[in-house]
Parts: C-alpha cells; sequence; structure tokens
C-alpha cells in the first residue's frame, strides 16, 4: 500500500463528515417544515399556514365547537371555552402536534371544557406547567400524549 492510498480514506471520511455537518447546519424548524392547517367542523372554515392560524381558530370557534388539527401547530394556544381538538394524521405528518418550540406553555385552559383527541403536545416550557396549564376540564382520549416538556414549580 502506498502512502498516497493510506491518506485517501480518511481525508474521504473527514469530507463526508464535513458535508454531513452542514446539512445537519441547514435543517429548518418544525414551524418551517410542516404546515398547521385547522378546520371548524361545525362551520366548515379552514385556516391553513403557521401555528397561529389554530389561535386564530379558538379564537373565532363558538363554544362547543369542534376543530380538526393536520400538521405541526408551532405556539401558544389558550382556550376558555369548551371545545374538541382532533388531530389527524397525514401521510407527511403521521402524528399531529401542538409545539411550543420551547417559548412557553404549549396549551392554557383558561376555563372550560377541552377535550384532546389523538395530539402530541410537546416542546413546552413554562412555571406551573410546559405541556398544558389547566385551570378548566381538561379530557384527555385518544392517541393523545404529553411529551418532552418541562415545568419549574408543577406539571410537566
Amino acid at each position: 500500500m502506498t502512502a498516497a492510498s493510506r491518506f485517501k480514506a480518511p481525508a474521504l471520511f473527514v469530507a463526508l463528515a464535513m458535508v454531513v455537518g452542514m446539512l445537519v447546519g441547514l435543517a429548518t424548524p418544525a414551524s418551517a417544515t410542516f404546515r398547521c392547517r385547522i378546520t371548524n367542523l361545525d362551520t366548515g372554515v379552514s385556516y391553513g399556514g403557521t401555528g397561529s392560524n389554530l389561535q386564530t381558530a379558538i379564537d373565532e370557534a363558538k363554544d362547543g365547537a369542534r376543530l380538526q388539527v393536520r400538521g405541526v401547530c408551532v405556539g401558544n394556544f389558550e382556550a376558555s371555552k369548551n371545545l374538541l381538538l382532533t388531530g389527524v394524521a397525514t401521510s407527511t405528518r403521521p402524528v399531529p402536534t401542538l409545539d411550543g418550540d420551547d417559548a412557553g406553555t404549549v396549551l392554557t385552559l383558561a376555563s372550560g371544557r377541552v377535550q384532546v383527541r389523538d395530539l402530541t403536545i410537546t416542546n413546552g416550557v413554562g412555571e406551573y406547567g410546559g405541556g398544558i396549564r389547566n385551570s378548566g376540564t381538561l379530557i384527555m382520549t385518544g392517541t393523545s400524549r404529553i411529551m418532552g416538556n418541562r415545568a419549574t414549580l408543577g406539571g410537566g
């Protein structure tokens, strides 16, 4: 084996590692990769775009409304009425998700009765509830999961 051939393998490995590192650095956050789509099943109105459309749908919904969630909704959301939030899997995003983006509590229930069905609530951070801060009535059903959240005084 010549000296030149002994140096080709390590040089190739270093070059490959640099390319992988650059690709990882270019990765986009969830909010840019996956869109959030909400449909109010009672009115037929759809809201598309970023996570803020979920808060708009909640604000515009009548008491007792049924909201269908597709994709990843990034943000901090608050409800103070009776609602049903149902996640719907898609081929591009099989786990419908509410993502707090480490910027606050994901879902705050100020009052009312909220049922969360088939949604993952993640990446929340707060004093009394990273994923959910509940001052109302919360019902978790289906495949709903609360994971990857942090709180300093209570709840995760």
